[in-house]
């Protein structure tokens, strides 16, 4: 699958950022939400994800559910999990969020230009 992170890369990244459960994490561009999930489950943080193609955004929702129903069943805690399909650039929720948020990941190669994003978002912090 294009782009997608490994969960042993996710969970290096929780510890490296120190995620923790009074943490908001946003991932903007976040495919089926493999990453926000485990995010919330591994550290109960708040986890936001937007994805801008329906299929991927389809399936993260179906994800979501299915989450919420086994962690449940199996008296497993995980933090609130906020899924969108859109447009990260014009969604309202998005603009609100980041200037609250403790780690922003984008992790995809729609932008030509790295420094289209940081119009968008000039707390942002990118690596190319």
């Amino acid at each position: 699958v294009y782009g997608e992170l490994m969960p042993t890369f996710v969970s290096d990244l929780v510890c490296a950022t120190g995620l923790r459960e009074d943490s908001l994490f946003l991932d903007l561009g976040s495919g089926v939400g493999n990453v926000v999930l485990q995010a919330s489950l591994e550290t109960g943080c708040t986890s936001y994800g937007i994805e801008i193609m329906p299929g991927p955004a389809k399936i993260a929702r179906s994800q979501l559910e299915q989450f919420k129903t086994r962690c449940k069943m199996w008296g497993v805690r995980h933090g609130e999990v906020e899924l969108e399909e859109g447009d990260m650039l014009k969604s309202p929720r998005v603009d609100q969020l980041v200037k609250e948020a403790d780690i922003v990941l984008v992790n995809n190669k729609v932008f030509l230009e790295p420094c289209t994003l940081f119009s968008h978002f000039p707390r942002l912090i990118m690596s190319c």
